[in-house]
Parts: structure tokens; C-alpha cells; sequence
């Protein structure tokens, strides 16, 4: 199963030896104590099976000197376990099992950002949103992501029950049976069945930025719809993924101007620009929800700051932070911020979301009478679109 962590660090509880890394000591290597993070790990992995069980506790704040953007683990008493087993699954490729739902704490509670699509998350009814309040009758009340995420984690075929807390509803119990989750980044799939759009506009549904292919099924979905006169693009429920597909699918779709801009602790700022060597200038409409994180913002704000497509739904979910999967001893690894990233505006949406253009809420009555009002909309402003266009060329074969 596949989990994004909200959190800076990859933290397991395991019984094992432990070394400890403490920034204001000095090395002493016979008392197990290291004032770097790199020489704890070079102590932890030194000898073969030697690591295996090892555990690096800081004692203090610390900050990776050697890193140019400053790592920094602002967190006490952390724990990182080396034995290979908490790990984030994109560390370990994608042999993935599980429920398929990704996971982080917002205000001290644990959130779903989205059930990845065709999953047993998604058929069971979890929605980006839901509080989960217990995972088979045992509190989430202080419980990390990366616990969490273990006591979900299981075997194919076998069960997890969780209490789910959503707006305005009772609580309700979700028995969900565990499965190998496919990860599908594109899809032309509607979220109702019944959803009808005009032949003229082309809908991409982009679930995911995680997979490595995300990029390239993006480009043959435009490819398959290059008859198509404009574009929906549906972010909603997609918490993101991996940095550089956000990238290029935004390079896909601009004819120059900013795509993003990253800065670390110390102010660094890298500016990343199109190479405008779009693939298309047809109009686009962006549906977003508050489900959309990370890598879908960076794309939506991208293409709403350079005034390139409308967004259409509602504020996403507000997650501006470049995490990097340090690779430990065994597979182990370790998961730290290291960046926060800007859309073209200079906005910094940590925490605070990009805002639609057009703001349209799905009722509980809609989804009760398979209706997508956000649909509705881009169809309505792709169709406005096409007819300013239209008549824009009209006037301009007149005689003055």
C-alpha cells in the first residue's frame, strides 16, 4: 500500500541496538554516540549482518552541514530504523499491497488525502477528508503516518477495519479487504458513468504523479485526443507524487513563463522555466478538489498563474514541501523536507491550498443522483471558450 507522509521522517519503534546522533556532542564512537547523521549510519552499517536491528535515535535538533539546502530533522527523540522494513513504499518500487489509500496528520489528526482510483479504498467509500478515528479497534489518537500506515499495511486477501469520522455524518465502520493496488496514473474514465461530454473536448483524468511512466501516459493521452479542441484535465483526489512529473506535464502544456520555484531553509531559490516546447495550446480546464496535493499544485498553479487554463472546483489540499528518500543500509530509508516549493506567483501554498478560479462543491445530493456540477462547469467554459475563439476568427476574416 502506498502512503504519502506527511511527516519529515520515516519512524519505526523496533527493538534493537541503538546508537545515537546528538549535534551539540562529540563523537565517541565506544559510547555509541555521533555527531553527525552520515556517521551514525557509516558506524550502523559498518560490518555485514552487524546492522541489521540497528537503530539511530537524535537527541537532539540536527542539521546535515554537508547538504547544501540544510537538511534539517527539527524533531526530538526520533528514531530511524534500519532493518529494511518501514520503508515508503516509492523507496521500494511497486509491488503494492494493501487498500491503496494515502495517509498524512492534518491539525493533529489522521486525514485521508485520496483513495488511489480502483482500489478497495475507493470501492469501499473513503473519501479525501475522512478523519480516521481507529484502525481494527485501536486509536489513532497520537499515532504517527508511519504507524499508521503499518497496522494498515497487510497480506492480500486479509481485512483492516477502520472508523472513519466525515462532516456531517455519523461515524461508520469500513471493513476493507487488503489487495495488490496497480497504480494507473491516466484514465479517461469519468467518476459517473452516466457524465456525457461534447465530442470536441477531450477529458485526461491524471490520478497520481508517482509512478515513473506518469509523464509519458499523460503525452499519449494528449496524443490520443489530438483531434480533440480543448482539454479537461481532472486533478481531483490526485495527492501527488514524484516532483519532476508535475515538470514536464506542465512543460507539455506552456509556451513559456515559470513552472515553479523551489527554496530551502537558507533562501536558496531555484526557478525552474517552460521550455516551450508545448504539445498543445488548446484551451484547458483544471478540476481540483481539496484531495489535490503536492505535485497536482504545482501543475494547477502553473497553469493558473501563467493565465494557461481555468481551475474549476475546490481549494486543494495546501501541501508545498519537497520531501527526498534517503536510501539506508538494507533498503531502509529515510524520508526529510528539504524544500518548499513557490507557484510562478511566488505563492507559498503550504498549508493554505490554490484556490480555484470558479468554485463549485459536490453535494452529497449529487453523488446520491450521479451528478458532476465541477464537470458541468469546465464543459460550460471549454464551450464558452471554443465560441469566443470562434467568433475572434470570424471578425478577423472581415474587411476592414
Amino acid at each position: 500500500m502506498l502512503f504519502a507522509v506527511m511527516t519529515t521522517v520515516i519512524v519505526t519503534s523496533a527493538e534493537a541496538n541503538v546508537i545515537y546522533v546528538d549535534a551539540n556532542a562529540t563523537t565517541d564512537a565506544s559510547a555509541g554516540v555521533y555527531k553527525t547523521f552520515e556517521e551514525a549510519v557509516a558506524a550502523a552499517t559498518a560490518g555485514t549482518h552487524q546492522a541489521q536491528g540497528t537503530t539511530i535515535k537524535f537527541l537532539s535538533d540536527y542539521t546535515n552541514p554537508s547538504t547544501s539546502s540544510g537538511l534539517t530533522i527539527n524533531k526530538r527523540n526520533l528514531t530511524i530504523d534500519l532493518n529494511g522494513h518501514a520503508v515508503n513504499a516509492v523507496s521500494r518500487g511497486f509491488d503494492l499491497k494493501g487498500i491503496g489509500i494515502q495517509i498524512g496528520v492534518q491539525d493533529g489528526k489522521l486525514t485521508v488525502i485520496a483513495p488511489i482510483e480502483d482500489t478497495p479504498a475507493e470501492k469501499a467509500g473513503l473519501l479525501a477528508g475522512d478523519e480516521i478515528l481507529s484502525i481494527d479497534g485501536k486509536s489513532t489518537k497520537g499515532l504517527s503516518v508511519d504507524k499508521a500506515a503499518d497496522r494498515i499495511r497487510g497480506e492480500e486477501g486479509t481485512t483492516v477495519t477502520l472508523l472513519i469520522k466525515r462532516k456531517g455524518q455519523p461515524n461508520k465502520l469500513y471493513k476493507i479487504t487488503r489487495a495488490e493496488i496497480e497504480l494507473k496514473s491516466v484514465s479517461d474514465k469519468f467518476p459517473f458513468e452516466n457524465t456525457k461530454l461534447n465530442s470536441s473536448i477531450g477529458y485526461i483524468r491524471l490520478s497520481s504523479f508517482i509512478s515513473r511512466n506518469a509523464a509519458s501516459e499523460f503525452l499519449q493521452a494528449l496524443q490520443k485526443n489530438e483531434n480533440k479542441q480543448g482539454y479537461i484535465i481532472d486533478l481531483r483526489s490526485n495527492p501527488g507524487g514524484l516532483l519532476n512529473n508535475a515538470i514536464i506535464i506542465s512543460d507539455m502544456l506552456l509556451n513559456g513563463g515559470v513552472i515553479v520555484s523551489t527554496v530551502d531553509r537558507d533562501g536558496y531559490k531555484n526557478t525552474t522555466r517552460s521550455t516551450r516546447k508545448f504539445v498543445t495550446n488548446k484551451p484547458i480546464v483544471v478540476l481540483i478538489n481539496k484531495g489535490s496535493a503536492s505535485a497536482s499544485e504545482i501543475l494547477s498553479g502553473a497553469l493558473k498563474d501563467n493565465e494557461r487554463a481555468l481551475l474549476v472546483g475546490e481549494k486543494s489540499f495546501g501541501k508545498g514541501l519537497v520531501q527526498e528518500i534517503n536510501k539506508l543500509y538494507d533498503g531502509a530509508g529515510l524520508n526529510i523536507t528539504i524544500q518548499k516549493y513557490l507557484t510562478p506567483n511566488g505563492t507559498d501554498i503550504n498549508k493554505l491550498g490554490i484556490e480555484p478560479n470558479y468554485e463549485v462543491k459536490i453535494t452529497k445530493n449529487d453523488i446520491k443522483q450521479h451528478k458532476d456540477p465541477q464537470l458541468e462547469k469546465a464543459k460550460y467554459l471549454i464551450k464558452e471558450r471554443l465560441e469566443h475563439e470562434a467568433t475572434e476568427q470570424e471578425l478577423s476574416t472581415l474587411p476592414n
